[in-house]
Parts: C-alpha cells; structure tokens; sequence
C-alpha cells in the first residue's frame, strides 16, 4: 500500500475533491503514533467501512502482520451495520473542522484495533463528531 505520513495534503486524482489530508496510510518501514484511543472510535469507523469510496479490485493486506508462506492470504474483513466489509480494499473519506477532508484506507480500522495506531486527534474528533451528528 502507498504510504504518506499522517497529515500530508495532496490533490486528488483530476482535483476532484481538491486538496486532501492522508490519514492511516502506514508501511512497516516508518514509524507510526501508538497510543490509546477513545473505545467509541472503532464503532464511529464502521458506517464509514460499510460506505467506502474509491474501491479497487484487489485488496491489500495488513504489512505489519504474520502471513502464511505456504497460503495466498485472505483479505481481513470487519463487521458493520450493513454486514461483513473487506478491509484494504477501499478509503474512508471523512470531512474534518476548518474544511479539511480526511482521506483514509478501510485498514485504519485494523491498524487502530491490532497494531495500536493512534490516529491524530483531529481525525478522531472529525469520525466522532460525524457520529454524533448523525445520531
């Protein structure tokens, strides 16, 4: 999967969305913020995996887990409220405070659950606030 540190802006593809803000896109060769996060954020990410953008037609697997050397790995999958998601295999894109829209692959939601990734604060408030807006 590509890598951009936490917080870098780039265009979209055409401009489409005009300047995004990378969220979650990790690699095992760079360094990422562990740390605890609010027990709500994994729920509040949900409706967003179950809603994804900008799908592919493969899917990416976890880097920074274990994989079988004798098996094709299967994709890890996430239940939502519109049943079972595939993860790495599509974004999350989520409107923050002061205009920015995050961009994020379906995999932060493992990231976040195994690895202990701690996403900036500003993204967590923008996928709980969505939640409590939407409530």
């Amino acid at each position: 999967m590509t890598f951009f540190p936490d917080g870098t802006r780039y265009e979209t593809w055409a401009g489409e969305l005009g300047e995004v803000v990378a969220i979650g896109w990790l690699d095992p060769a760079e360094p990422f913020p562990l740390g605890v996060v609010p027990a709500e954020l994994l729920d509040a990410l949900l409706p967003l995996i179950a809603n994804p953008v900008n799908m592919t037609r493969g899917w990416h697997i976890c880097q920074f887990c274990p994989q079988p050397a004798d098996a094709f790995p299967e994709p890890l999958t996430v239940e939502t409220p519109d049943g079972p998601a595939i993860l790495g295999s599509a974004e999350i894109h989520i409107d923050g405070r002061g205009g920015d829209r995050y961009v994020a692959p379906t995999l932060i939601h493992h990231y976040i659950q195994a690895h202990r990734y701690a996403p900036p604060p500003s993204f967590v408030d923008a996928v709980l606030s969505r939640r409590t807006t939407e409530n």
